[in-house]
């Protein structure tokens, strides 16, 4: 095999080739070298931050934790108070249990007169419900102070119950606060460490525990508040009950009268009103009749001269202006008496419906006398009651 030698210019190009492929390489070699110093300065900083992030978040944790101990420390406290007041209020209760009675008679007196009101007057009112009231508080005084026992006892085991949650769940949250404090200030891994297993409870329903226990908390509270200021003021109105019910239904009463006479008021002026429209619309009505009658003449004149020129000769009997003038005046009268007419209609139909309301105000005022009536006889009886 004969050997055949290169030309220049492939020997040139080969040379050219690999110191092209060896710079390239070494750009290549220095971009990975850039790369690494790149990505180790990354992960320190990434270090850095996760370990920052997780002591921010273990600050936040402890924070809250603590946040969360004392309201339910604050709450705990709020039962006992709250425990010790009903407890009192309970032994005072029993200690001054007792049964008062009053007559019903002018109660019930009252009731049948106000059942005795018209019709439209019937309605289920402040008066009514106030009897009412006061009718029940004299029917359930003696054992008033019986249910008023009942429920303290029912509040006061609440309350024990969810004071022994409350200590529960102050105990658990001490302890993680230890613990979370501890990891908090850990420099080191401990001695002995434990697989790591992911937390089953959600942040929102950790929260959501406490939370929830101490609103129920709040609730039982404000149920022992209640009753203890509704206990409270029974003892102290025992004796004025009646009094009280009385001035409360006097007052409804009052208000009763009071806004039926401003009505009856409104109604007697809406009436003279409705009267003074009625009279309006009849002379209105008068004078449109006047107009209708003097428009008829004046028509029956205009077609009386437009009949009396079709008498006219044959070659005579042209469409002149005098025809077209007539035709006029006759379409004019005859749409203004329709017009009239219409106008007449408008009115009778308005007389009508002021004529239909009239006597339905006519009604409701003799309605509105009869309530009045009534209830200031009931407020004269409640006046009298009380002597």
């Amino acid at each position: 095999m004969s050997f055949q030698p290169t030309s220049p210019e492939r020997w040139n190009s080969s040379s050219r080739h690999t110191m092209g492929r060896a710079c390239n390489e070494e750009v290549d070699a220095e971009r990975i070298r850039a790369e690494g110093d790149r990505t180790q300065a990354f992960t320190a900083q990434l270090k850095e931050q996760r370990f920052q992030g997780s002591q921010a978040a273990l600050a936040r944790k402890l924070k809250d934790l603590e946040m969360v101990h004392a309201d339910l420390i604050t709450h705990a406290e709020q039962v006992d108070n709250d425990h010790a007041n009903l407890l009192a209020e309970h032994q005072t209760v029993q200690a001054a249990l007792d049964a008062e009675h009053r007559p019903l008679q002018v109660i019930r007196e009252a009731v049948e007169l106000r059942k005795q009101r018209p019709s439209r007057e019937l309605v289920r009112d402040e008066v009514e419900y106030e009897l009412q009231m006061l009718e029940k508080e004299h029917l359930e005084t003696c054992a008033l102070y019986q249910q008023t026992l009942f429920a303290c006892n029912n509040e006061l085991n609440r309350l024990d119950d969810v004071r022994g949650k409350l200590q529960y769940d102050v105990e658990q949250k001490a302890e993680t606060i230890r613990l979370d404090a501890e990891v908090l200030g850990m420099e080191a891994p401990p001695a002995v460490t434990k697989s790591h297993s992911k937390s089953s409870l959600l942040p929102y329903a950790w929260s959501g525990t406490s939370a929830e226990l101490m609103s129920f908390a709040e609730d039982v509270c404000a149920t022992a508040q209640r009753l203890t200021v509704k206990s409270g003021n029974i003892r102290a109105a025992r004796d004025g009950i009646e009094e009280e019910g009385r001035r409360r239904t006097l007052v409804a009463l009052h208000k009763r009268i009071h806004e039926t006479t401003t009505l009856k008021t409104d109604l007697d002026t809406q009436h003279a009103e409705v009267v003074s429209n009625i009279e309006a619309n009849q002379r209105e009505y008068a004078a449109l009749e006047q107009a209708v009658v003097d428009k008829t003449a004046p028509l029956d004149l205009a077609r009386g001269r437009l009949t009396a020129r079709l008498a006219r000769p044959g070659a005579e009997r042209v469409r002149d202006l005098a025809e077209r003038a007539l035709e006029e005046e006759v379409n004019q009268l005859t749409q203004a008496i329709d017009d009239l007419h219409l106008n007449m209609d408008r009115v009778n139909a308005n007389l009508n419906r002021l004529s239909a309301t009239e006597q339905q105000l006519v009604a409701d005022i003799a309605d509105k006398e009869a309530a009045l009536t009534i209830d200031s006889k009931c407020s004269q009886l409640m006046e009298e009651c009380a002597h």
